[in-house]
């Protein structure tokens, strides 16, 4: 599948469809190996994707500080403004919600086009994921994972966490 200028971010849906991205900031779509469509997506680098199949959509992440959603038609269904930095990381939980993080040392829980939640990392944000429990994974440039849970008997109050506050006192972004 050639095409795209530069290196190029991918994901594939289980119905078949292709979608790529790149610092190009163009989004193709494919099927079966064929192009179906491109179109200018982003003001900047495409970083990444998330399927979102309870919309039946997908969305994008970019340089741009913006996470976009998309029919799979590549039809712009919203954007989501909120990041104040680059944006690298993107999933979707269980629950629909869109989850984003970035240099702004920050993890977005997106829901219904809206911030429901920021979470303050202490350093860039360069993976998101979830786990069987709905919790969210989150890899971060101070070379530690963090795991945030809404699960109250699971929540950490002791040493852990206290280290974790004050590491985001001293964040890289205040």
């Amino acid at each position: 599948m050639d095409g795209h200028t530069h290196a190029v971010s991918v994901l594939t849906l289980q119905n078949g469809i292709t979608i790529t991205g790149s610092q190009d900031k163009k989004i193709r779509l494919w099927h079966q190996g064929a192009q179906d469509k491109e179109f200018d997506a982003h003001e900047d680098i495409v970083r990444g994707f998330t399927e979102v199949p309870n919309l039946h959509a997908f969305a994008s992440i970019s340089n741009d500080e913006k996470v976009k959603l998309w029919a799979l038609d590549g039809t712009a269904l919203a954007t989501y403004d909120g990041h104040q930095g680059f944006v690298f990381a993107i999933d979707t939980l269980e629950t629909g919600e869109i989850v984003s993080g970035g240099d702004d040392c920050t993890v977005k829980v997106w829901k219904d086009g809206a911030c429901k939640q920021s979470i303050q990392l202490p350093r860039t944000v360069w993976a998101v994921t979830h786990n069987k429990f709905g919790d969210l994974i989150v890899g971060c440039e101070d070379k530690k994972i963090y795991t945030f849970t809404r699960d109250e008997k699971r929540q950490d109050k002791g040493v852990d966490f206290t280290e974790y506050e004050n590491a985001c006192k001293g964040s890289a972004v205040p």
